[in-house]
């Protein structure tokens, strides 16, 4: 949940950053999609709650006819789980693919930098498809976008963002509350 609220005020402060621009429509959508993934957070930690008393209470049972009686209980909560995790994937894969054309339309990132997050964000979204669609999610199609985050990361913080108009704007903003 905390990375989710970081990241909910990073895409708030990309929508004041991108005012009057020609892709704040777009930061919107990014801010909304950070807003359905936090409430999809709340979701999955609740149904990860649900998933540790059923197991405590099987655990905590003498004989294996309760142990019996709660594996459909079992699955129901795991099914459940799913059925919310890997939604909540695909937004996040959306919201980051959202973040790099962002990026790479301000300028804040080279465009074949944005391009290639444009990518891995499609690789990942068909990675948590195959989730959504019951099969095994393949590790293969989520590295691509550890690695360009990563790259991201080391990014913006080598390079910072460009003082050209971004700049300018915050700075403006800064100023002026």
């Amino acid at each position: 949940l905390a990375s989710s609220i970081i990241a909910l005020l990073m895409a708030a402060w990309l929508c004041g950053m991108t005012v009057a621009r020609p892709i704040f429509w777009l930061a919107l959508a990014f801010l909304g999609a950070k807003v359905a993934t936090l409430g999809m957070d709340g979701l999955e930690l609740a149904s990860f709650q649900m998933m540790r008393s059923v197991g405590e209470a099987v655990a905590q049972a003498p004989g294996g006819a309760v142990v019996q009686a709660a594996e459909p209980l079992q699955l129901m909560v795991q099914a459940l789980r799913n059925g919310i995790h890997f939604p909540h994937m695909f937004v996040g894969g959306v919201s980051a693919l959202l973040l790099y054309v962002i990026l790479a339309a301000a300028g804040f990132i080279p465009r074949l930098f944005g391009a290639i997050g444009v990518v891995a964000c499609c690789s990942q979204l068909v990675g948590v498809f195959t989730g959504i669609l019951g099969a095994e999610v393949n590790v293969a199609f989520l590295l691509p976008l550890f690695v360009v985050h990563l790259s991201l990361a080391v990014w913006l913080i080598v390079r910072g963002f460009p003082e050209g108009d971004a700049g300018g704007a915050a700075r403006e903003m800064a100023s002026n509350p």
